[in-house]
């Protein structure tokens, strides 16, 4: 009630016929914990901190239950594990025309994750996996998976990867050489920027944008050859 268990004298029915104990479905009602998890979800989420979710809870906290910050920290871990449980397990069966798949290390770790776009051009994470590094088996792993969650594995669909060898070689290996593959544009330009000095970048970067913007094919080429150009003679020759 109101974010908090509530100690209450337990009422005791028996039967008529002496059989014991009458169960009251009220009682069990009031007993779920369902109510209190998605109370301390809900308030987690929107940034309540363990340490001051009591100050939260409505109404008076003498009697109040399961309002600790050990409490509210393991039932949001439970919480937060069965969602991810259903959520990563959950059955693909929406079209995603275009996929990107990128890493992301965390320490010694790095996770792999795949995101798929409707054909309204909506974005839903579809599956993670981690590794040690950025390798075809992992990736391969995570691809698999979402095929045996149902994604579609013959449905022709455009790949956004970030260059790297082994996501290219996981997707043409699962999904077929003639795998439709663009390398991310973001991940592009962060590559060329890094190697140009800072006097250099901004001006770049605004270009890159500009020529990625072109809805026509040679346009986009156009404007991206006449950027390689510029700098070839000063950076390249040098």
């Amino acid at each position: 009630m109101g974010g908090k268990k509530v100690r209450v004298d337990r009422p005791r029915v028996r039967a008529i016929d002496g059989s014991g104990e009458f169960p009251l479905e009220t009682l069990s009602m009031f007993q779920s914990e369902d109510p209190l998890n998605k109370a301390i979800m809900a308030k987690l989420l929107s940034g309540v901190s363990t340490r001051k979710y009591s100050c939260t809870v409505e109404g008076d906290t003498a009697d109040a239950v399961c309002t600790s910050k050990s409490e509210v920290s393991r039932r949001f871990i439970e919480g937060m594990d069965s969602l991810m449980q259903e959520f990563f397990t959950r059955t693909l069966d929406q079209d995603y025309p275009v996929m990107m798949i990128d890493g992301l290390e965390l320490g010694k770790l790095t996770i792999l994750a795949a995101m798929g776009i409707d054909s309204d051009g909506r974005k839903r994470i579809l599956g993670i996996a981690e590794g040690s590094s950025e390798n075809s088996t992992v990736v391969k792993g995570l691809l698999e998976d979402l095929i045996r969650r149902g994604l579609d594995a013959a449905r022709p669909r455009l790949y956004v990867l970030d260059g790297g060898k082994a996501l290219h070689k996981a997707v043409t290996d699962i999904f077929g050489a003639e795998s439709l593959v663009q390398r991310c544009q973001v991940h592009k330009k962060r590559n060329v920027l890094s190697y140009l000095p800072e006097s250099e970048q901004a001006n770049v970067s605004v270009a890159m944008t500009m020529a990625y913007r072109e809805f026509e094919y040679e346009a986009a080429k156009g404007k991206l050859m006449s950027i390689a150009n510029n700098l070839e003679y000063p950076y390249v020759l040098a």
